[in-house]
């Protein structure tokens, strides 16, 4: 399933996230990126146990936002695969951080995300967000946490996150990622 946002304003960091979806488009081509994975779904479950949160995704970006790997702990599937757009929710923000990552103990204090779609659907209270990229520095996605509750983050749950986007990394732009299993 495709989610399709409302139209939200698209500020300074997000402009260049658009600008540079061509780039991120390209080098997911050349990594074979953008699909389910269950070894994805195993570094979101790395992200949500080392964090302590109940919910986990690594989102692949480039023109669009594709969810390819997740861990829900109540099991099931995310709502959606995709968002069709780079401005609804909190990861192409991530991106266009100068920081690695993005930190919000409580959502609701960031007025970014008061009428946002997908915060608003998922019911998101707090999230951490960190970059995925390739050797050359181009972004390739986040990994990331998210909670309906509520939590006090501290300066070791930003380094855990931004450690397993480090591995994620790594590990996707391996020319042996995509041998034959």
């Amino acid at each position: 399933m495709i989610f399709d946002a409302a139209p939200l304003r698209i500020d300074a960091d997000l402009a260049m996230v658009h600008k540079l979806a061509p780039q991120r488009e390209e080098a997911l081509a050349h990594y074979k990126l953008g699909s389910r994975d269950s070894r994805l779904d195993d570094f979101a479950r790395k992200a949500a146990m080392a964090l302590g949160y109940p919910n986990a995704a690594v989102n692949i970006i480039g023109r669009t936002q594709r969810i390819c790997g997740v861990y829900l702990e109540s099991g099931g599937e995310f709502p959606f695969e995709e968002v069709d757009d780079l401005v609804t929710g909190f990861c192409p923000h991530v991106l266009g951080r100068v920081a690695q990552a993005l930190p919000l103990e409580h959502v609701d204090d960031d007025p970014r995300f008061h009428t946002n779609d997908i915060v608003t659907m998922l019911g998101t209270e707090s999230y951490v967000g960190a970059k995925l990229k390739d050797r050359h520095g181009v972004l390739l996605g986040t990994v990331c946490v998210l909670d309906k509750k509520r939590h006090t983050l501290t300066k070791n749950h930003v380094e855990t996150i931004k450690s397993v986007a480090d591995e994620v990394s790594k590990d996707i732009t391996d020319p042996r990622w995509n041998d034959p299993r």
